[in-house]
């Protein structure tokens, strides 16, 4: 029995590794395709999910609209 819930918590634990894992590519892209995002996640010290989640509270700012 012991073994047999130990195999069903590991494979939940590898599910959600998938599922981070793909999370993960999706905020990549989205870095990789918005202009803001990308110069946020330049700054030293800030990373990518940092940068997204600036993006997505705070907005784009009036830069974006001029160029």
């Amino acid at each position: 029995m012991l073994t047999d819930s130990m195999q069903d918590q590991l494979s939940r634990l590898r599910a959600l590794n998938e599922q981070i894992a793909r999370i993960e590519q999706r905020i990549l892209e989205w870095r990789r395709i918005d202009n803001a995002c990308k110069r946020i996640s330049e700054i030293p010290g800030v990373g990518v999910l940092t940068a997204t989640a600036a993006v997505s509270v705070i907005g784009r700012g009036p830069c974006e609209n001029a160029g």
